[in-house]
């Protein structure tokens, strides 16, 4: 099965994919949101590479609860829907963004300029993607 996981932020989207065949997750690029584009873009990549379901992380705060930013990934992704067809399953990404950057970190992979700050984004989509994983291994 091929996964696409969103990291949806209000100025970037970071992208990540699997084929569960293979187990390998490797990091996309990141979409810029602000330029109006990215919804298009994103149809385009979802059709183009035939993805069997859509893996967002939903940013939940520490208690579990919904946010406003949960409430702008919701929306954004009811448009993208109205417009693709695709299966959409939500995880909490609460943390990703952090474990991101420690993991940038430790690479010695940091972005130090704010146009490099979509690595950030990148790789929390990864983090959102195995995480969806391991919760289907421990179920």
């Amino acid at each position: 099965m091929k996964l696409l996981a969103l990291d949806i932020g209000r100025k970037r989207i970071g992208l990540a994919e699997t084929d569960t065949r293979i187990g390998h997750i490797k990091t996309l690029n990141t979409l810029n949101t602000a330029q109006g584009q990215a919804l298009k873009e994103l149809i385009k990549i979802i059709k183009e590479n035939a993805y069997d379901l859509l893996i967002v992380g939903l940013p939940l705060n520490e208690q579990g609860e919904e946010t406003d930013s949960s409430l702008f990934v919701r929306n954004y992704c009811r448009r993208l829907q109205k417009r693709v067809e695709i299966n959409i399953e939500y995880t909490d990404e609460w943390g990703s963004t952090i474990e991101a950057k420690q993991r940038l970190i430790e690479t010695k992979k940091l972005p130090i300029r704010s146009k490099e700050k979509g690595i950030i984004d990148a790789q929390s989509a990864c983090i959102i993607l195995q995480s969806y994983i391991n919760s289907l291994k421990s179920n």
